[in-house]
């Protein structure tokens, strides 16, 4: 029997390659060699056919290759963790250069790369490489500001933010994530999947579709609720949950078109706006109208109004961002329901040591309407109030990013949802919403009293 001799020779650097040589009736020459490799990473260190990469968030590695034919290339195929990609452009060549990105994402893990060429005879020789990619301890982005520790993997949209407190201060958040979170610029009205803890099964009217008539900073369109006159109904969302019946906090911006009432104190039949109607299944209890009532009662005082409706008037035709805190009745007749207001982050207004429930009405709110509207007659066609976002939790409690390290001292916010909070740790996610940018605002964590905890702490 004949004999074969099989010749077989790869240039690899520091790789473990895998060679397929074709039986041969004589000894090979250097006419017919088979393809061989030269492979390096940028910036790293290959050895035993692996590269070690210790990662504190998601990068890139560039592999740059050449593949060395004696004969034409015939086919070569990259692989990534089991994905072929053809490059057809090495085809018919004897010498092809390249350089393959390499996407490494921010975890531990594995990423398998393997070469592999074909030359005109036949001839097969393949390389393989790993990316052994390692988590670095710590994070991409950390800092420490008052006893208050951050680390985050991003400053983007998306990215985790976790906070620590050695003096453990934060308290516990039972239902870290707030009860209804909308993110309107989506082009959804309903409750956000991730950032929302209650779906929309509770949800029982909604109102108006996408525009971009008027779109906040940073969007690239809003949600346009047109005005309707839906006694205890709603201009964009209506939700039935007895959750509501202790109180709620409201955050929300919109834009609205109208001027209301300024022409005195609204009197029965007038146009009647309110930012909300929160109300029982059974009378009528206070609710915050922005107009002219802060809180009507029935029974109780006389209504308290708006000082010459200074706080509505300056802001129509513009974005507008509310926070608003209901607080009920502890107990029936009990005078220490409340309703508090800060717009744009400054303090407008407050109703304290009232009652939200009596023995002849003792409803507890079950109803919450986003915005609500009477005697829309007096309003010409065509206005509307559009709509950015709105959160609703039964606490003061929350997270926010701030143009400001005093909450109080800050007029732009954006609420960052919450899926861990106890006593020494929050993680939220980050939000970029109407800001340019996440890096260079502030943190502020606000407690459950409606203080703010410690000083705001800035993402750089």
């Amino acid at each position: 029997m004949k004999n074969f001799n099989i010749i077989c020779t790869i240039i690899c650097f520091s790789l473990v390659a895998f060679v397929s040589c074709k039986k041969k009736d004589k000894v090979l020459n250097k006419e017919t060699e088979i393809p061989s490799f030269t492979i390096a990473a940028q910036g790293h260190t290959i050895a035993d056919g692996a590269i070690p990469l210790l990662v504190t968030q998601a990068t890139t590695v560039a592999i740059d290759y050449t593949v060395t034919s004696s004969s034409t290339i015939q086919r070569f195929v990259q692989t990534v963790n089991g994905i072929e990609k053809l490059v057809s452009e090495a085809s018919g060549k004897e010498k092809f250069t390249g350089v393959l990105i390499v996407d490494v994402p921010y975890e531990n893990k594995v990423i398998a790369l393997k070469f592999y060429a074909k030359d005109e005879h036949g001839q097969e020789a393949s390389s393989e490489l790993s990316i052994k990619v390692n988590v670095q301890a710590g994070s991409a982005f950390s800092g420490e500001s008052g006893g208050i520790r951050w680390e985050a993997d991003k400053l983007s949209d998306g990215g985790i933010l976790k906070l620590s407190d050695t003096k453990s201060r934060f308290g516990t958040k039972v239902n870290p994530l707030p009860m209804y979170f909308f993110d309107f610029s989506t082009g959804s009205a309903a409750p956000h999947p991730t950032y929302s803890r209650k779906d929309g099964t509770k949800i029982t009217q909604t109102v108006g579709a996408t525009s971009t008539e008027q779109i906040p900073t940073g969007k690239i369109q809003s949600w346009k609720a047109p005005l309707m006159e839906l006694p205890y109904g709603s201009s964009v969302v209506k939700i039935q949950d007895t959750d509501f019946a202790p109180g709620v906090s409201i955050f929300v911006r919109r834009f609205w078109t109208h001027d209301g009432n300024h022409d005195g104190l609204i009197p029965s039949g007038r146009f009647n706006h309110k930012l909300c109607r929160l109300s029982p299944k059974d009378g009528i209890n206070p609710y915050y109208q922005y107009d002219r009532l802060l809180m009507e009662q029935s029974p109780g005082k006389a209504a308290e109004y708006w000082n010459a409706a200074q706080f509505h008037t300056p802001f129509v035709r513009t974005w507008v961002l509310d926070e608003v805190r209901y607080i009920a009745s502890s107990a029936l007749n009990s005078s220490d329901a409340s309703i508090h207001l800060r717009r744009n982050g400054a303090f407008v207004d407050q109703l304290i040591n009232t009652i939200s429930r009596t023995t002849e009405k003792p409803g507890q709110w079950e109803y919450l309407a986003i915005d609500q509207i009477h005697n829309l007659s007096e309003v010409p066609q065509g206005f509307a109030v559009y709509y950015d976002m709105l959160a609703v939790d039964n606490t003061e409690q929350r997270v926010m990013l701030t143009n400001n390290p005093d909450l109080l001292l800050a007029t732009e916010k954006e609420y960052l949802p919450a899926t861990v909070w106890v006593d020494n740790e929050i993680q939220v996610y980050l939000r970029q919403g109407t800001f340019t940018s996440i890096r260079g605002k502030y943190v502020c964590i606000q407690g459950v009293d409606g203080n703010q905890i410690g000083l705001g702490i800035q993402l750089q």
